[in-house]
């Protein structure tokens, strides 16, 4: 599957609104500036999934994966190595300590972190193709298996092929600079029949 300029950018431009509506919700979160941008985006088939993470500051460890469902089937995911993640937990963590008390530990931080920024990234995709989304709850998986899920077909699209965009996520936070990784990988017919249905509406 390619894609015309025209479709990256507005792919582009979902992604860097929902990391920006992410940032939001992450800074009522701890009551702290966040700011998080995707400088970068690529796209690739599953076979070069793990090349274009590891482009993107890989390797990675520790990663979020959301399922979704709709007109659009598929799954995402937010990485991150293990000092990273353990930095951006421990920033995150003190204040939510603060607010809920101790017992969290840094798995279920880095999980809602990853449930905000898939959910209001995929969010702004929706948005694009005037669609829903129906989410399955996120779970922490090691990197090497997620790699090896989001490569996977969904089960109700068992013919249906994967197309993947994979960027890097740099949060600025408590004066500290943390890099990740967002993928998204879609069933590619279904992404292909909605970004040509865009490109009409665009003409």
């Amino acid at each position: 599957m390619s894609l015309s300029p025209s479709q990256i950018d507005a792919l582009t431009e979902a992604v860097s609104i929902g990391v920006g509506r992410s940032a939001c919700s992450l800074s009522d979160m701890i009551d702290r500036w966040v700011h998080l941008h995707t400088p970068s985006l690529s796209v690739c088939n599953p076979g070069g999934l793990c090349d274009a993470l590891d482009s993107d500051g890989g390797p990675y460890d520790t990663a979020v994966v959301l399922e979704f469902a709709g007109e659009i089937n598929g799954r995402a995911m937010l990485a991150f190595s293990q000092q990273s993640g353990a930095e951006l937990a421990r920033i995150f963590g003190n204040q939510v300590q603060r607010d809920s008390g101790p017992g969290i530990d840094q798995s279920a931080i880095l999980e809602e972190i990853g449930n905000v920024v898939l959910n209001g990234v995929l969010g702004s995709i929706a948005n694009l193709f005037e669609i829903g989304f129906a989410y399955q709850t996120p779970c922490i998986r090691t990197a090497a298996h997620a790699y090896d899920m989001m490569a996977l077909k969904c089960p109700l699209q068992a013919t249906c092929s994967r197309f993947c965009m994979v960027s890097d996520a740099v949060f600025e936070v408590a004066q500290s600079e943390i890099s990740g990784s967002l993928m998204l990988s879609f069933c590619a017919g279904e992404l292909a029949t909605r970004l040509d249905g865009l490109q009409l509406t665009v003409e």
